[in-house]
């Protein structure tokens, strides 16, 4: 999963039930973070809690190995 932060202040990122991603996790800074995961085959689940100012964006890019 490569996550591009476009000066997000505060998010949660939820993928499958679990957090991946917090509020300390974003500084209201760009950001671009590659994270490891393993998704499960058949369907998956992802939620996104932005709690900043309008305009900042979250960017999810998912790729198959």
């Amino acid at each position: 999963l490569l996550l591009t932060s476009m000066n997000v202040a505060s998010a949660r990122v939820f993928l499958n039930g679990e957090e991946l991603l917090g509020p300390s996790d974003f500084r209201g800074h760009p950001l671009t973070e590659e994270i490891e995961i393993d998704l499960p085959e058949g369907a998956n689940s992802m939620a996104v809690k932005l709690m900043g100012r309008p305009g900042e964006q979250l960017i999810f890019e998912f790729e198959e190995e």
